[in-house]
């Protein structure tokens, strides 16, 4: 299970950042082919925000798993630990419902895009190809909220991304406050 957990947690981090710097990597190439070659490519705009757009749906499921979605520290933080699980498990399974609707509905809308066989204008790309992030995205964001719904069972508290970030500093400098 572990193994399985390394690896969703890797094809996430991967496809994220391969999809946002080659959206990037698009841009400046696009740029350079306007500017300097002066003979712009009206699809690399496209297809660029496309990559961008995916990216960003998968990086959604990244930020889920690193603590980085949206919660009310200041109400969170006066909470007791029962409050907070409490809340962690409501906020699970408002999660869980929007990401498997999420996830089905886009299913629905690429299932249309097939059926219709859209093409974006400048690329010619099949729009299925396109919205399909939408359903990965519902699929990927399901699994993570299951994943906050187990933890939160068994009782742990969830943290958010800034407080993780604090502890690795913390445990970064105690090391080096060791060392000296």
């Amino acid at each position: 299970m572990k193994r399985l957990y390394k690896f969703f947690t890797s094809v996430e981090t991967i496809f994220s950042s391969v999809f946002i710097i080659g959206g990037l990597g698009l841009i400046i190439y696009g740029v350079f082919m306007r500017y300097i070659m002066h003979d712009g490519q009206s699809w690399i705009d496209e297809v660029s925000k496309y990559v961008i757009i995916w990216g960003a749906f998968i990086a959604f499921s990244v930020a889920l798993r690193d603590g980085y979605h949206i919660r009310i520290e200041f109400i969170y933080d006066k909470l007791s630990n029962k409050g907070k699980r409490v809340l962690d498990g409501i906020g699970s399974i408002v999660g869980l419902i929007f990401s498997c609707s999420l996830a089905y509905y886009g299913w629905q809308l690429v299932s249309f895009q097939i059926t219709s066989q859209q093409r974006s204008i400048d690329a010619g790309l099949p729009m299925w190809l396109v919205f399909s992030i939408i359903p990965v995205s519902g699929l990927f964001l399901t699994i993570r909220f299951l994943l906050l719904l187990v933890k939160t069972i068994k009782g742990e508290i969830s943290q958010s991304g800034s407080d993780l970030e604090l502890q690795r500093v913390l445990a970064e400098s105690q090391k080096e406050v060791k060392s000296i």
